[in-house]
């Protein structure tokens, strides 16, 4: 008792001159041991006093007399003779009846000053801001110049430097401020337009890919349009599976049959060549064409005037007009994706993602998100946590591999990624049961559940695949071998509606990498129904927007 005195009055040192440490605080730290471990019983009644606690900050709780923080958490009255929390010598009328704080008075040079301090804050951001937009959309912007000059057969155009006192090519309006292209180009349309031959526009196959035509049962009944892969990892295996003899990793990226039969299909979930569309597949390379997949003709101007009359959805945020334009003109008519190659560090394995247009259109527009904007994130959150150097607390996992978890090899993946690095990391598994969205979280032996539907359900065949994954990995590495158990955390903010809940798992693992201590267990441990504000869902949706826009 007298080491929860000093402490307390340690504590009550450190404090601004008038402030007084609130006895819950003391009461929670009295009971956790050397070990830092607490019962669960303990861990609830902390999550509440935390919750109290960041309440009464904000001015949402009320406090009346004995009926504070500790009372209101503990769910008890207080003892008459003592006050829990503060010592054994501090009665409940010295305690409760203290004479109330003195104002502080505010002068004006101090409010002025304060404004100034704001004011400049708010400028500095503006201007980073700014600066950000102007470089992606030059990039942008370069981009399109050189689709055009794929088209016109002229030099592509290069868009003046940028700088702190150089106007941005493009607005934040999606209109360029160049006045003598924009002027040329206004005087010269009906030339254009006279003289201008029709010319294909074809689609190029990216780094380590080949352009592809896709057949099933014979060579001419052709299904399908993609990207075989032939040199490199890429090629040899698909989601950590070596592929069979006789077959070749490709992509689908566009479908001519939709209702056909996989060659390989998966009962239940990937049967026929509609539902592959976006993804990566095997396929008998006796029924891959080889070829160079020509688009239909399309006048260059065509494209311009698809650009210029483009309606901008409300929710597509400013800095990403550009790209929406992009996405909803040029990559919609041409058929063309953005790729993004992700090294072995990101998943385990090289990977190389196809965001297509579709892809791009229902992330702008606040949609219902898929894997692969999913996965861009979480390439994203690498480079984030390389930056910071924290690539031992924390790994990914691809959600293209945890499709269809019940499949032989998802085990044996799932056990040599956990295998990679320090035995304590936090590895974060998107998943997707169907139509939404949950986050599992592998951390030293425990599985996290994280669901943002307001009445979470439970996922057999998911948990009974994740469960002998981690029971193999304790027998591999020779842990010790009890049974894993699966811990909903039923207090993570939920979904408002039916599309956000993979713009909540991507907040999840934001707010998780950006918690130093680490509290999740605790912090999401009892239920709530409070939800993340637009605001704080705005952030993952420009930040993973902006990531996608790098890649174009």
């Amino acid at each position: 008792m007298c080491s929860l005195m000093v402490l307390f009055a340690a504590q009550k040192r450190k404090l601004p001159e008038g402030e007084v440490i609130d006895r819950a605080i003391m009461w929670k730290k009295a009971r956790i041991p050397k070990n830092g471990k607490i019962d669960e019983e303990l861990s609830l009644v902390a999550a509440k006093i935390d919750e109290l606690l960041e309440k009464k900050s904000k001015g949402e709780l009320e406090i009346s007399g004995s009926s504070d923080v500790l009372s209101q958490a503990l769910d008890t009255p207080e003892h008459s003779g003592r006050v829990r929390g503060v010592g054994g010598f501090v009665n409940p009328s010295s305690y409760f009846n203290l004479p109330k704080k003195k104002m502080i008075r505010i002068t004006k040079a101090d409010m002025l000053a304060r404004d100034k301090e704001r004011d400049k804050e708010m400028e500095d951001t503006k201007k980073m801001l700014l600066a950000q937009q102007a470089k992606t959309e030059a990039m942008l912007y370069q981009r399109i110049a050189q689709l055009e000059a794929l088209v016109t057969g002229k030099t592509a155009m290069h868009p003046p430097a940028t700088g702190d006192n150089v106007i941005s090519p493009i607005s934040d309006k999606g209109s360029f401020h160049d006045k003598s292209r924009i002027d040329k180009s206004d005087h010269n349309d009906a030339k254009v337009m006279e003289n201008m031959e029709e010319c294909d526009i074809i689609h190029t196959p990216g780094k380590g890919a080949g352009v592809c035509e896709l057949a099933v049962d014979n060579i001419n009944n052709i299904v399908a349009f993609g990207s075989v892969f032939e040199e490199g990892e890429l090629s040899k295996t698909l989601h950590g599976v070596p592929l069979k003899e006789g077959t070749v990793r490709v992509s689908v990226d566009g479908i001519l049959k939709p209702d056909a039969v996989l060659p390989f299909p998966i009962e239940g979930e990937m049967e026929f060549v509609r539902e592959a569309l976006g993804s990566h597949v095997a396929w008998p390379d006796d029924l891959v064409v080889r070829t160079m997949f020509k688009k239909k003709k399309k006048n260059p101007q065509f494209f311009k005037s698809l650009f210029d009359q483009v309606e901008i959805n409300p929710w597509v945020p400013k800095r990403c007009k550009l790209l929406y334009k992009h996405a909803t003109t040029i990559m919609k008519e041409t058929g063309s994706s953005i790729s993004m190659v992700f090294s072995k560090e990101v998943f385990g394995e090289p990977t190389q993602l196809f965001i297509l247009s579709e892809n791009v259109i229902n992330l702008l527009e606040m949609q219902w998100i898929g894997q692969g904007v999913i996965a861009a994130y979480e390439g994203y959150l690498h480079e984030l946590i390389t930056e910071r150097d924290l690539l031992d607390n924390f790994a990914f996992v691809d959600p293209a591999a945890t499709y269809n978890c019940q499949r032989p090899d998802f085990v044996r993946y799932l056990v040599d990624r956990l295998k990679e690095g320090k035995s304590d990391r936090i590895f974060f598994m998107p998943y997707n049961p169907g139509q939404h969205w949950i986050l599992t979280i592998l951390w030293e032996g425990e599985i996290y559940m994280l669901d943002p539907l307001p009445k979470p359900v439970h996922y057999k065949e998911w948990e009974t695949s994740v469960i002998n994954a981690v029971k193999t990995f304790n027998a591999e590495t020779g842990r010790v071998n009890k049974l894993p158990k699966v811990k909903p955390l039923p207090g993570v903010p939920k979904q408002p509606g039916g599309v956000e809940c993979g713009y909540y798992v991507m907040r999840y693992m934001k707010e998780i990498i950006e918690d130093e201590t680490l509290s999740f267990p605790t912090k999401w441990a009892v239920k709530t129904r409070k939800s993340y504000s637009q605001a704080q869902i705005d952030e993952v949706h420009i930040e993973v927007a902006d990531y996608i826009q790098s890649w174009v």
